[in-house]
């Protein structure tokens, strides 16, 4: 009796791990992506994901005949869930070490530009931000997960209060519970309503300039980890043939 028990689990587990198998399996014709709102390159309207990064996931699983769905998340957790494999991969993520860890990224960025990165303020603020010493005593706003420029990421000194998305970055500035907070022009601008950007808040003097790459990723815990080369490939042949360039917006 006992004998026939433990054959009974056994076969019951290896149950489990083939549904488990053809779950993962069955994946691979849907390709999760982990999201998190910054209009223009990525919007909720109606329903609908739309915006550049949503065009670019679109073109490149057409070209591999596969769908995409879109789990919409704050960028920390966007990249949490990209992590555990929860979601197969992530639109538009610049490459650190840090992530490289858990991230297999596509062997070229989908788009290159120099961004400058902005510090908004309260117009009301005096305090002028003309370099980069001028924000050492600041309450700055940072997004959650986010990397800016390097001598900003590992600067200890700094007072950072993380916030989960940029509308929080916006509310805080506005209610005065920051003082600062770094943003991308185009995305702040199409979050703000026009009255409120132009009569409360200002960009300060001080930009700093850097060069953003911007890559797909590949958890390392999906069923897509083993055709990443073939996503390359698959992206490689978009580029060099011009078709992602009208889904571009243009940054430079």
């Amino acid at each position: 009796m006992e004998s026939r028990i433990n054959y009974l689990c056994y076969f019951a587990v290896l149950a489990l791990n083939f549904a488990g198998f053809f779950s993962h399996a069955a994946k691979f014709e849907n390709i999760v992506i982990a999201t998190h709102i910054e209009p223009p390159l990525v919007d909720l309207i109606d329903g609908k994901f739309v915006g550049q990064n949503v065009d670019v996931a679109l073109a490149l699983a057409h070209s591999l005949n596969m769908q995409v769905s879109f789990i919409q998340c704050p960028f920390a957790r966007c990249l949490a869930i990209t992590q555990e494999g929860n979601a197969d991969m992530m639109v538009s993520i610049r490459k650190t070490p840090e992530r490289e860890e858990y991230l297999h990224f596509l062997s070229r960025p989908f788009s290159s530009n120099n961004l400058p990165v902005r510090f908004y303020q309260l117009k009301t603020n005096r305090h002028v931000i003309n370099a980069y010493e001028d924000i050492s005593s600041l309450d700055i706003g940072v997004l959650r997960g986010a990397t800016y420029f390097e001598r900003f990421d590992h600067d200890l000194a700094l007072h950072k209060i993380p916030l989960t998305n940029h509308n929080q970055l916006i509310e805080m500035l506005l209610k005065g519970r920051i003082d600062t907070f770094l943003g991308r022009e185009v995305s702040i601008q199409a979050l703000t309503d026009k009255t409120t950007y132009e009569q409360q808040m200002k960009m300060a003097p001080y930009i700093y300039i850097k060069r953003f790459d911007a890559y797909i990723a590949v958890s390392k815990r999906s069923p897509l980890a083993p055709r990443v080369n073939e996503l390359s490939k698959a992206l490689s042949e978009l580029l060099d043939s011009g078709e992602l360039d009208k889904l571009l917006i243009k940054q430079d």
